[in-house]
């Protein structure tokens, strides 16, 4: 979906501006907002796997950006986090 979202920034620069600052500076909502070009964040879950594709990817990149967020403000919470994650 990112990937979708950087293609669609190559051609529309209002989208540019709307994701630069919600990725820089933005909220979970104001990520949510931008990502609804390619789905529902909302949508009833379907009847396969995966039940909420758009509302995962959304939360997936919405925590990726706070981790990389946070460890801005504090040099290697981005090595903790991973090294966390692959527990």
């Amino acid at each position: 979906m990112l990937e979708k979202a950087v293609s669609k920034s190559r051609v529309d620069q209002s989208y540019t501006e709307m994701m630069e600052d919600a990725l820089l500076r933005g909220s979970t909502v104001e990520l949510r907002e931008l990502l609804s070009a390619f789905g529902d964040y909302r949508a009833p879950p379907r009847s396969e796997f995966p039940f909420y594709p758009h509302s995962d990817a959304v939360n997936g990149i919405d925590s990726a950006m706070g981790a990389i967020k946070f460890d801005t403000l504090k040099p290697g919470a981005l090595q903790e986090h991973i090294d966390f994650c692959n527990m």
